[in-house]
């Protein structure tokens, strides 16, 4: 296989409940900016259950009875999406991790948040919950070029989130990091340092950049068009990038998918996981690419 997968299928399918606990985050609170990211809008991934006006319990129980009408699931968990959950209140937080891990079903919990809202105290919690349960760490990475990082108001630099990843994995905690591909001054080479620097992830989860309603990239964009990924241009870049990724680090995702109401670019008319992952796959082979395959012996090297 030229691509390491996160699921096989023949594995059992454990799935992830978005719910929303309220909160905000420090890029959009005045903390660090009140701009917000310029790709992000909130509320646009979640699924129409998962609101904060709603108990903890009543969107888990919606979430499992939503997809297990769609999918046979043998587990679930929890998945703390919307905004920098370990950002604000930790009491709070722990409450709710206490609470979704009380709730019947719930194998354990997918925490996402941004690298600058980690210390050792949350992970400290989450190693101890992780003595029991399923614990995830989901980082928002977007890209490691720093010109891209202020060009989407990350309010942060590369360094913070190399520096969180190996905080990390040094807990014990296993990491999934998210990079979204297509960013306004991103370049096929500053993708492939990319692939080179993430050492301390065990998955990641891409997708294309969408210009998405209520966002300021989308007023950016609306002003002034600006070149977005085809399939075809995507695949390329992806297969680029993963020829010098690490062959340990498991794929997750590639695509995401925003409800056409709320999508303003790139229309894409349908495409799946599955006819992507597809499409990808060969490509790889065609061109006698696979994961990791160009990733230099010496970068590998200790030191």
């Amino acid at each position: 296989m030229p691509i390491k997968f996160y699921r096989s299928s023949g594995e059992a399918r454990i799935q992830k409940i978005p719910i929303d606990i309220g909160g905000t985050c420090p890029n959009r609170d005045g903390t660090l900016s009140d701009q917000g990211c310029a790709f992000c809008s909130p509320g646009s991934f979640v699924p129409f259950y998962c609101r904060a006006d709603k108990s903890i319990s009543r969107q888990l129980d919606e979430g499992m009875a939503f997809f297990s009408s769609k999918y046979r699931c043998d587990g679930f968990l929890a998945y703390f999406q919307n905004n920098s959950t370990t950002y604000g209140n930790l009491e709070r937080i722990y409450r709710a991790f206490s609470e979704v891990l009380e709730h019947p079903g719930i194998k354990g919990i997918v925490v996402a948040t941004r690298p600058d809202c980690i210390d050792n105290e949350i992970l400290e919690r989450l190693a101890e919950i992780g003595k029991s349960h399923l614990v995830r760490l989901e980082i928002g990475i977007e890209s490691l070029n720093p010109k891209v990082l202020a060009r989407i108001n990350r309010c942060h630099g590369p360094e913070i989130v190399l520096g969180v990843l190996k905080q990390i994995r040094a807990a014990g905690i296993e990491v999934c990091g998210h990079l979204i591909v297509g960013l306004p001054g991103e370049t096929g080479e500053s993708l492939i340092e990319t692939a080179a620097e993430l050492i301390d992830v065990d998955i990641l989860k891409l997708h294309h950049l969408q210009v998405v309603k209520g966002s300021s990239l989308a007023e950016d964009y609306l002003k002034e068009p600006f070149s977005l990924l085809d399939p075809v241009a995507y695949i390329r870049l992806l297969a680029d990038f993963l020829a010098n990724l690490s062959e340990t680090i498991r794929i997750e995702r590639l695509i995401n998918r925003v409800p056409r109401p709320l999508l303003i670019a790139p229309i894409w008319n349908g495409v799946t996981e599955a006819d992507f992952r597809r499409s990808l796959r060969e490509y790889m082979l065609e061109h006698g690419l696979s994961q990791g395959c160009r990733r230099s012996a010496s970068f590998l090297a200790p030191g």
